[in-house]
């Protein structure tokens, strides 16, 4: 009897090993897999970053309008542009919605 409770206590034993050795190697495979996962990352961001920079940099609006006037013949539009639905006369023809260009932040807040 107490051979048999010896036996299946060691069997238990090495069984545990067994088990204990198979977490302990798939425990280092998933840390491993954390680290690349975390290497993955850290290189999304920066190149999240770098085309942030970039983004910026594109969209600059004095970029842009250099880009429009050189490429498309655009140029700012001026205020006598400007009009309203009710300036236009029968004849079709447009009529300015102010007379001349403002100057200041001033003239612009009369208007």
């Amino acid at each position: 009897m107490i051979r048999i409770v010896t036996t299946l206590s060691f069997s238990i034993a090495v069984l545990a090993a067994i088990g204990l050795y198979k977490v302990k190697i798939e425990a280092r495979e998933l840390a491993k897999d954390v680290r690349q996962i975390e290497r993955d990352i850290a290189k999304t961001e920066e190149a999240i970053s770098m085309l942030q920079a970039e983004w910026s940099v594109l969209n600059d609006p004095v970029r842009i309008q250099r880009l429009a006037e050189d490429h498309l013949g655009l140029k700012p539009m001026s205020s006598d542009q400007i009009m309203i639905v009710t300036s236009f006369e029968g004849d079709g023809r447009r009529q300015p919605l102010v007379d001349r260009q403002p100057q200041t932040l001033e003239d612009l807040l009369a208007q």
